[in-house]
């Protein structure tokens, strides 16, 4: 993490140095706005919008696309499966939103998906479907595309009149083609720090999301099997209401959670039977062994793994 923040900022400073030497204006950075909605549809309770954040990009730049469902808070909601493509784009990253509740107490969950380009051309964004369990309710997005332009398209003038200076033999060619080389560079560079950024935000979303492991206990000495179990019991809590957008701290044991993931529409029969195996450990009148307290860890990481999924 510490080494890509100095390539950042070493990135950074060739940038400006860049910028100066070619005496262009600095650009502005703008929160990108995913705002277009280029897709929506209803089933009973079920309803699903699609926005995008440009109708056109240049090859060097990402598009984000946010799927927003709404249903109703007892409804079990089948979300698409994409893989690493969403029709000719390719799938770069996927931010799950915490999921919330809507006016008319619906439940809302949201997904932002950040596709890469790669030649210029017309790219299809193939439609997916949405439904409920069982298929009572089902939603089929639109089919649209996204016009993906050359990030060299301005400069094609400009090389064309360096190959007349260059045949002309004068001596403005060799500045134009300084001037050309150091703008695309430019651009190459701000490309990696976009990428750097995205993925070190990436890493330290999974790494504060990360359940205790079960070798860091054991370097603790004197903990007990039943402690250990207290602290998978806090830890699970912690992490899975902070993905859900709760207050740190404000579910504390299983049944809280239990009860706050069902009013959320959270079901997943394997995590109830994982409860239900803890609190036979934990309130077993033996002492539960170090094996079955470790099996159990690992059930959880799964688990937690397949639930916020």
């Amino acid at each position: 993490m510490v080494a890509r923040r100095w390539m950042c900022g070493k990135a950074s400073v060739l940038i400006v140095v860049m910028l100066g030497l070619v005496a262009c204006k600095p650009a502005v950075r703008e929160t990108v706005k995913i705002e277009h909605l280029m897709s929506e549809g209803a089933s009973g309770d079920l309803s699903v919008e699609l926005y995008a954040s440009r109708k056109v990009i240049e090859t060097h730049e990402m598009l984000s696309l946010r799927l927003s469902v709404s249903a109703a808070v007892e409804e079990e909601v089948v979300l698409p499966q994409l893989g690493g493509k969403w029709g000719d784009f390719t799938v770069f990253d996927v931010e799950v939103q915490p999921t919330r509740l809507g006016q008319a107490g619906q439940v809302i969950r949201e997904s932002v998906y950040t596709l890469e380009p790669d030649l210029p051309a017309r790219y299809a964004v193939t439609a997916v479907t949405v439904q409920t369990q069982g298929g009572e309710q089902v939603v089929v997005t639109d089919a649209f595309e996204i016009e993906v332009r050359s990030v060299l398209g301005e400069g094609e003038e400009e090389w064309q009149d360096l190959a007349m200076d260059v045949e002309k033999g004068e001596e403005a060619s060799s500045e134009k083609g300084l001037w050309l080389m150091t703008s695309f560079i430019a651009v190459g560079v701000c490309v990696c720090v976009l990428l750097l950024s995205v993925l070190s935000k990436r890493e330290e979303r999974e790494t504060a999301l990360e359940l205790v492991q079960w070798k860091d206990l054991e370097k603790r000495e004197g903990l007990s099997v039943r402690e250990k179990l207290d602290h998978l019991e806090k830890s699970v809590c912690l992490v899975v209401s902070g993905e859900l957008g709760d207050k740190k701290g404000a579910i504390g044991d299983f049944p809280a959670l239990e009860e706050h993931l069902a009013k959320k529409g959270v079901r997943h029969l394997g995590f109830t039977e994982a409860l239900r195996e803890y609190e036979k450990l934990q309130y077993a009148s033996t002492t539960p062994s170090e094996q079955e307290a470790r099996d159990l860890y690992e059930r959880f990481h799964v688990l937690h793994k397949e639930v916020m999924s």
